[in-house]
């Protein structure tokens, strides 16, 4: 079974913070024994230095004016052992499946050597979230990542398993929100809070006669 999470963070400001980040760390190297950085690779920007990507696709933010926006999706893929056994195969499904965005999207990738039990090679999909033909951004719903999904799953045959992980709810502003729901309502803010969490629990979809199971979850570390 292959594991697609998509890693949801929106309250990034004027381009820095988590942004900023993803691309850092697809030039990092790991230093634990037995973890390595494969490869790391761009798709319509610089793959050899973590600043001039940033400001290529900083600049393309710039140009549309979407730089206040949802800047940044990153998706990690973590290929099964039983299927992916080596640095080559992830390194040449990771360019496969980055074909889903490159055409219209600048998109970093990086593909890293870590045993995580089911998975020995999982890859790093960072994507400046505006379309570079039409300015829109990419609309990161349930339907999207369960087509994401399915196209991995064409590609390597295994069962795709996709995750929603978002950040802290305080930290999404869910709490401001729900204060605001409790003013209007007279109800108490915290005791909404865990129902809406309880909403992004687990559900199954079917997708072309595929199972994608769908879990939604707060944010962990990268």
């Amino acid at each position: 079974m292959d594991i697609l999470t998509q890693k949801r963070i929106t309250n990034n400001g004027d381009g820095a913070g988590y942004f900023r980040y993803c691309v850092a760390y697809a030039y990092k190297e790991k230093y634990n024994p037995g973890e390595m950085r494969i490869e790391t690779k761009g798709y319509g920007v610089c793959d050899i230095d973590a600043l001039y990507t940033y400001e290529e696709m900083y600049l393309v933010k710039k140009y549309y004016e979407k730089t206040g926006d949802n800047p940044v999706m990153h998706f990690v893929v973590s290929f099964d052992n039983k299927t992916v056994r080596t640095a080559e195969a992830a390194c040449a499904l990771t360019e496969k499946i980055a074909m889903f965005f490159a055409p219209d999207y600048q998109l970093l990738t990086v593909v890293h050597q870590e045993d995580q039990g089911h998975s020995d090679y999982h890859a790093h999909f960072i994507l400046n979230t505006v379309n570079l033909k039409t300015g829109k951004l990419y609309h990161s719903g349930s339907d999207e990542l369960f087509k994401l999904g399915m196209f991995i799953h064409n590609l390597t045959g295994n069962f795709c398993k996709c995750v929603i992980k978002y950040e802290d709810a305080k930290k999404l502003g869910l709490e401001k929100k729900l204060k605001r729901i409790s003013k209007a309502r007279k109800t108490n803010a915290q005791n909404l809070l865990p129902m809406h969490r309880q909403q992004r629990d687990y559900s199954w979809a079917p997708l072309g006669g595929v199972r994608c199971l769908v879990l939604f979850d707060e944010m962990k570390s990268i």
